[in-house]
C-alpha cells in the first residue's frame, strides 16, 4: 500500500521491440480493428494452451523411447514411430529436461531427417552451441558438447600410471593381472 509510481523513461523508448509494438503497432491497428486487443489475448491464450498440451504430448512419447530414467538415451526404434513433428516435439522436451540448449529447427529435423534413418553402423552427430546429438548402434544420444582434446602420439599406457583423457573425460589405467586381457605391447 505505500507504493509509489516510478516512471521508467525507457518505456517511451521505440528502439526497444516491446515499446515500438506497443506506442506504434498497436494503435494503428487498433484503429482499424477496435477489438485488436481482446483478440491478441484470446489467441496468446490459445496458444499457451497448445503449448502444454504439446508438452503433455511430449512427455507421453518420452516414456515411450527413453532409455533408463536421468539418461540421454532415446531408443531409434521407437522414436522412429512417431511422426516427424512428434520427434522435433520429444526432442524439444528431452533437451529442456537434460537443462541442454534447445536444437534450431534445423538441427531439430536434421536430427529427425539423417540421425534417427541412419544405418545402424553408422555414427552420426548433429551440433548446436552447447549441444550435439549422437547416434549410436539403435540409440539417440544428447548431451552437452564435449571439449575438443588434443591427440597426441607420444602416450603411452603403462601399467599404473592414468592417462588423462582430457576435462571431463577420464582416465585410462593399465592393470597388470592374470588372466586375458590386452596385450601390453599392443596397448
Amino acid at each position: 500500500p505505500d507504493l509509489r509510481w516510478i516512471d521508467d523513461p525507457s518505456n517511451a523508448a521505440t528502439e526497444f521491440d516491446r515499446n515500438y509494438l506497443r506506442r506504434e503497432v498497436l494503435p494503428h491497428l487498433a484503429s482499424r480493428w477496435p477489438s485488436v486487443g481482446k483478440r491478441l489475448r484470446r489467441s496468446a491464450l490459445l496458444a499457451s494452451e497448445a503449448s502444454g498440451l504439446l508438452d503433455d504430448l511430449a512427455e507421453i512419447d518420452l516414456a515411450a523411447v527413453s532409455g533408463p530414467a536421468g539418461t540421454s538415451m532415446l531408443g531409434i526404434e521407437e522414436l522412429s514411430a512417431l511422426s516427424g513433428a512428434r520427434q522435433r516435439n520429444a526432442l524439444r522436451r528431452a533437451l529442456r529436461r537434460l537443462e541442454l540448449p534447445v536444437a534450431p529447427g534445423s538441427c531439430l529435423t536434421e536430427i529427425v531427417e539423417r540421425l534417427v534413418p541412419a544405418r545402424g553402423d553408422a555414427t552420426p552427430v548433429v551440433s548446436w552451441p552447447g549441444a550435439e546429438a549422437r547416434r549410436y548402434r539403435d540409440n539417440l544420444f544428447l548431451l552437452p558438447t564435449l571439449p575438443a582434446v588434443a591427440s597426441s602420439t607420444d602416450q603411452r599406457l603403462v601399467p599404473d600410471h592414468p592417462v588423462q583423457l582430457g576435462p571431463g573425460l577420464g582416465a585410462l589405467t593399465l592393470v597388470e593381472h592374470d588372466g586375458s586381457g590386452i596385450d601390453p605391447e599392443l596397448v
